[in-house]
């Protein structure tokens, strides 16, 4: 019987008599359920792939969409929940928050951390000791998809990296990207 009782109790939870738990009640109710119904009133959801060609998939695609917006109907989808690195799309979030954030004028001074990216890496090509307003960082930034840029609006706008990346998932969160992580502002 004991054994029967704390299986109900863990399976189903403890509550006071007469009171049930509500959605609203729940901690992560503000993080999804409320905040994706907000979004999910304008927007077309696929929950498996749509393809225009029933056959066979475009296998050099990581992954696409394609929505009308006036029939809110999915035309076509090809792994649009998986999981994959945004590339050079995170610097538009970077971008927002600089924005956001900063003033174009601000005068910014480039540190090492700044300037230390392995070979291949996309950047503006700005070095430590630089100074160079906020506005010229944005072009960095979003025209030659610099790095170097990201890194230094993050730590002008945060102090570093990492604060950058809270901010930036905190921004996400608030703009409805619920399904989003950020580790760096590149």
């Amino acid at each position: 019987v004991i054994c029967g009782i704390l299986v109900c109790c863990l399976t189903a939870g403890c509550v006071s008599p007469g009171k049930s738990i509500s959605a609203y009640e729940s901690e992560d109710y503000e993080r999804t359920s409320y905040r994706a119904a907000g979004f999910s009133n304008t927007i077309c959801v696929a929950a498996d792939n749509v393809l225009l060609d029933p056959i066979k998939a475009d296998s050099s695609l990581h992954a696409a969409g394609l929505f009308s917006l006036n029939e809110n109907k999915v035309l076509y989808s090809y792994n649009i929940h998986k999981k994959l690195y945004p590339a050079s799309t995170t610097k538009i979030l970077t971008a927002l928050i600089a924005l956001k954030y900063g003033n174009l004028s601000d005068t910014v001074t480039i540190s090492q951390n700044a300037t230390t990216f392995p070979a291949g890496a996309s950047l503006c090509h700005v070095r430590e000791g630089d100074t160079i307003t906020l506005e010229e960082l944005l072009y960095g930034l979003l025209l030659p998809s610099g790095n170097d840029a990201a890194v230094a609006i993050a730590e002008h706008i945060s102090g570093s990296v990492e604060e950058f990346a809270k901010l930036m998932n905190s921004e996400a969160y608030r703009i409805g990207a619920t399904n989003t992580h950020f580790v760096n502002p590149h």
